[in-house]
């Protein structure tokens, strides 16, 4: 498979997934998909074949990147997509942090951002705040 092949797989896996946590809480918000639209056209993904990912969660296994740039890409995601509709389940936190170890982060740190998120969740999460908790944990 080449490179192109395999980053529009990604990021076909990584609607997927956002779909998935939108919809734990049991609904999919205005706000969420709203977002996912927004992450649909930063990675060149139509709103059609966005409805097509949608209709066929099941055909997207999630298969992490190899770069930890992509991959921190990704936790950022689920991070905003859990924070949009200002409501965290345990549900989306248990997706989150099931991510986070399959992206090969710690579960500290992914609990430390989340945290973060359930912090600010009626306003603005501080722009630096989550890269500050990240820095304690790189190396």
């Amino acid at each position: 498979m080449n490179y192109d092949t395999n980053k529009e797989n990604l990021s076909r896996e990584i609607v997927a997934l956002l779909i998935k946590l939108a919809r734990k809480d049991g609904q999919l918000d205005e706000k969420e998909f709203s977002f996912i639209l927004q992450v649909c056209a930063a990675m060149d993904i139509s709103a059609e074949e966005m409805r097509e990912i949608q209709l066929n969660l099941d055909a997207y296994q999630f298969r992490p990147p190899q770069n930890e740039q992509e991959r921190m890409t990704v936790l950022y995601y689920l991070l905003f997509c859990m924070k949009i509709d200002r409501q965290v389940t345990e549900e989306e936190k248990k997706l989150v942090q099931k991510m986070g170890f399959r992206l090969g982060f710690r579960q500290q740190m992914t609990d430390d951002l989340i945290l973060s998120v359930q912090n600010h969740i009626e306003g603005k999460l501080p722009e630096n705040e989550l890269l500050q908790k990240l820095q304690k944990y790189m190396n």
